[in-house]
């Protein structure tokens, strides 16, 4: 196993007299501004077959008593032909309630950046601290908003799909267009989940 000599120290806080401290049990600490120190710990399988993947597993609670959950994260090669799709790809898999992305600050925003992009302003989709949404941009002005984009409702069943508005005195609308480009308004018995 190579570990790398510039790691500055490993603190390993044990309990006593059976209370455990404050601090973690591990805690790996660096204090540097080079690139590659900063990088302190490297996971790698070397395989390179259809079956190439690496998986770190957090679990909690008693896998006896089926009491268990867990969560997963797995890197695959460029390789990996097991599951379509997967091929060079990093996933976070939980396989019992699902994942919570919290950003627990008070200011904590959550930004989704792909194909390259590096800085918060490329942002894909965007949740701010008041859980407003912008896709294409991290400064949503309204609870929804899409930038330089449009938004495509696709139903090809014979009902078509609608578009739900409740009004200011608590009336829900469908809204529904025909196949010669006719807007309708039909009032709901209910709102969705039935409120009114």
């Amino acid at each position: 196993m190579n570990i790398k000599s510039r790691l500055l120290s490993i603190v390993i806080a044990l309990g006593v007299g059976g209370t455990l401290l404050a601090q973690p049990k591990l805690a790996l600490e660096i204090n540097s501004s080079d690139v590659d120190e900063r990088e302190i710990m490297t996971l790698h399988n070397a395989h390179n077959g259809i079956l190439s993947s690496l998986r770190m597993v957090l679990r909690s609670g008693d896998e006896s008593m089926n009491q268990e959950g867990s969560l997963a994260l797995s890197a695959h090669g460029l390789n990996y032909t097991a599951s379509p799709g997967y091929s060079g790809t990093g996933v976070v898999t939980n396989a019992e309630n699902g994942i919570i992305l919290r950003a627990s600050g008070s200011n904590g925003i959550i930004n989704v950046l792909t194909g390259g992009s590096n800085t918060t302003s490329d942002s894909r989709l965007f949740i701010s601290e008041t859980g407003s949404i912008g896709i294409n941009t991290a400064v949503p002005s309204t609870m929804l908003h899409v930038k330089e984009g449009d938004v495509y409702i696709d139903d090809n069943s014979q009902t078509g799909s609608e578009l739900i508005m409740k009004s200011p005195n608590g009336t829900c609308f469908a809204v529904r267009v025909s196949d010669t480009g006719v807007l309708s308004a039909n009032q709901l018995v209910s709102c969705p989940g039935g409120t009114n």
